[in-house]
């Protein structure tokens, strides 16, 4: 199964790089990233594109956010931030 990057590149789906993506974001956080990983699975089809990856891990981290488990509002805070810096550097050099 391919998905498009932003930079409008086919590309073979790797889950490892979207576990890598949410543990980064998890990192040092008092959640369990295998709960965001779960969820996330549900978007892969043919063609979906890196943003919407990002989004769907935005949308879930955010919805995981409760008064018993309030860190996951830093998860999707980070999540967005990785994706403000991959358009700032697809504007940039035309990559990513």
């Amino acid at each position: 199964m391919y998905l498009r990057k932003r930079s409008g590149k086919r590309e073979q789906i790797d889950v490892n790089k979207i576990k890598a993506v949410v543990a980064m974001a998890t990192n040092s956080l008092d959640v369990n990233p295998l709960e965001l990983e779960s969820r996330v699975s549900t978007v892969f089809r043919e063609g979906v594109s890196t943003r919407e990856i990002q989004d769907n891990l935005i949308n879930q981290a955010l919805t995981l956010t409760s008064v018993q488990e309030p860190d996951w509002r830093y998860v999707a805070g980070r999540l967005l931030m990785m994706d403000y810096h991959k358009d700032i550097k697809v504007k940039r050099n035309g990559c990513v």
